[in-house]
């Protein structure tokens, strides 16, 4: 049995769609998003806020530091990895 078939066993709960606001059943318990489309949407048009805490000149370019808040924005920051490309978009 794999990890995806114990998941849809346990959890049969639909779930609401925060960018489409349509309900899909998730295929992952970590899955917040109906799929690529609508957690890409999401993220083009609203971006993980956050504050800069500091920026710094190195060798190579810049070093920022990013100040996020508890919650969604903080837990997908945490899951970066080192040498992982990402887009800035500033307000």
């Amino acid at each position: 049995m794999t990890a995806q078939t114990r998941f849809e066993g346990q959890q049969g709960e639909m779930r609401t769609c925060p960018y489409c606001l349509k309900l899909y059943p998730p295929k992952r318990a970590r899955q917040e998003f109906c799929g690529d489309k609508c957690r890409n949407g999401f993220h083009m048009d609203v971006g993980t806020a956050g504050k800069v805490a500091g920026a710094t000149r190195i060798k190579r370019g810049v070093s920022i530091v990013l100040h996020f808040p508890s919650g969604p924005a903080a837990e997908r920051a945490i899951l970066l990895l080192k040498g992982q490309a990402v887009r800035l978009v500033s307000k």
